[in-house]
């Protein structure tokens, strides 16, 4: 399951538009309207996308853009390994 077309059309526009958005991840702005129109955000784009929000001050839910992720799994293994390396974390 993905986010819906518009969902995602919505999120790339506030981070800036298709064009602001592949110069930034360094794609092409057709790859990214394929997301907002055929094939959802990938994966490996979402931590670029973080970045975009966080620097523009957009937060990202990223259960609305990728459902199909569990990122409560994710979050957990991140801090699992961070902690393991004694990194602070804030």
């Amino acid at each position: 399951m993905k986010a819906t077309n518009e969902e995602t059309k919505k999120l790339i526009n506030e981070l800036g538009g298709p064009a602001f958005v592949s110069r930034q991840l360094n794609v092409t702005p057709q790859a990214v309207s394929l997301w907002s129109c055929k094939v959802g955000i990938p994966a490996e784009r979402i931590s670029g996308l973080i970045k975009i929000g966080m620097a523009r001050g957009i937060k990202i839910d990223l259960e609305k853009i990728r459902p199909d992720i569990d990122w409560r799994l994710i979050a957990a293994s991140v801090f699992s390994k961070s902690k393991k390396n004694g990194e602070a974390h804030v």
